[in-house]
């Protein structure tokens, strides 16, 4: 899935913590379960991601797809423009469970 990053980078930054939730490193934690080696936290980290499409007014949605437990599995570099023609955008893989479709 391709975002667009706006000039806060708030879309990027909701998808690094989330991936960061995922992976625990000894440093971010208390009481590891084995020094010096990263464990999963598979349940803290899942979520529900709901993709929509849109009339093209924008104003209802005609689809949708729901993944259920899901969470990012992998996030690209940023790709910028030097002309200042548009914005920066990244791409972001997800996993998940299982999903919905509704029509």
């Amino acid at each position: 899935m391709t975002f667009i990053v706006y000039q806060d980078w708030a879309e990027r930054t909701f998808l690094e913590r989330w991936m960061n939730l995922i992976v625990v490193t000894p440093e971010y934690t208390i009481n590891p379960p084995q020094p010096n080696t990263d464990w999963v936290n598979y349940i803290g980290a899942i979520g529900q991601i709901n993709i929509k499409t849109l009339k093209s007014d924008k104003s209802t949605h005609t689809k949708e797809i729901v993944l259920k437990e899901a969470f990012p599995a992998a996030i690209s570099q940023m790709t910028f423009s030097s002309d200042g023609s548009g914005y920066a955008t990244f791409t972001s893989t997800f996993q998940f469970n299982s999903y919905d479709y509704y029509p």
